[in-house]
């Protein structure tokens, strides 16, 4: 019996050649499953063409783009078959990368090709599905920095560029946490909420080993409002993750929680899986295993 995959292609994600991708795509998929593709436009609602692969009885859906993509096509799978293929084609790929599913197209087809689908907890944000990470305050200014042109232009150098500008800029802001077990009140300039996070993700690796099937949710607050103390923090946070430590510092905390409601003064951008997405307050609540995707596991 041969199998039916659905393939959600973005030819705008990332920098590589699109023609070319997507032909690699089809030459290595085509031989195992009859392969619907459907190329997304920019008024494309990604999430409805998945959904549709979905009521058409697709044994998978693969997503090929940035991590906008994979989550608009995740939001269409949470709770249900059938699994996600991730093809990471975007600047980041903070998904896929924390998930060490290949940059390369060709192997990114052979996991799908070769691999078996494994469960992956995913959040939800005000709502909205998030794969990898939430991101309040400084991230999401930076972020908002950066148009297509400019990525394009740089790649994820871009990101690099945009943060160094906005330390200059960041003010502090009240936050208050609300957890499984604690109410928090405190100062900060950057607050990361994980589901799976790449150490590119820098402001995020305050807990130690983030599992993306241990039913919780990474967090990440960062403090201090100066150009010395941002530094300070991302040092120190830089050792978390490579001593494999909770980060032990004045500049940056962590905790987890399986809920998290945040509020802050004044309201701050957020950021969902790289797109911004209005401002605080935001409820964020973790979906155990509610994700099926394909990706190496050691």
């Amino acid at each position: 019996m041969v199998l039916s995959a659905h393939l959600i292609f973005n030819p705008v994600a990332g920098q590589s050649d699109t023609q070319r991708d997507l032909s690699l795509i089809c030459q290595k998929l085509r031989p195992s499953f009859e392969l619907v593709v459907h190329e997304t436009q920019p008024q494309t609602n990604i999430t409805q063409l998945a959904q549709q692969g979905v009521e058409a009885g697709a044994d998978v859906v693969i997503a090929a783009g940035g991590d906008g993509t994979v989550s608009a096509v995740a939001e269409a799978l949470v709770g249900q078959a059938p699994p996600l293929g991730v093809i990471p084609r975007g600047t980041a790929n903070a998904f896929a990368t924390a998930l060490q599913i290949p940059r390369e197209v060709s192997p990114a087809c052979d996991f799908i090709l070769q691999g078996a689908p494994q469960p992956v907890d995913v959040a939800r944000c005000n709502g909205q599905i998030v794969l990898a990470e939430i991101d309040i305050g400084f991230e999401a200014e930076a972020r908002e920095q950066i148009d297509r042109q400019t990525k394009s232009r740089f790649g994820p150098l871009a990101y690099t560029i945009a943060s160094a500008r906005q330390i200059r800029r960041q003010g502090s802001f009240q936050a208050t946490l609300e957890t499984d077990q604690d109410r928090l009140q405190l100062d900060a300039v950057a607050i990361a909420v994980a589901n799976v996070a790449p150490f590119s993700s820098l402001l995020a690796q305050g807990p130690e080993c983030i599992q993306p099937q241990d039913g919780l949710l990474d967090i990440t607050v960062v403090k201090p409002s100066t150009y010395l103390g941002m530094a300070r923090a991302i040092w120190d946070l830089v050792v978390s993750y490579v001593r494999n430590r909770p980060v032990q510092s004045h500049a940056a905390q962590c905790l987890r929680s399986s809920t998290l409601t945040i509020v802050t003064n004044p309201p701050q951008k957020v950021m969902l899986d790289g797109d911004l997405a209005g401002t605080t307050a935001v409820e964020i609540h973790c979906i155990p295993a509610g994700l099926s995707v394909y990706y190496p596991v050691e």
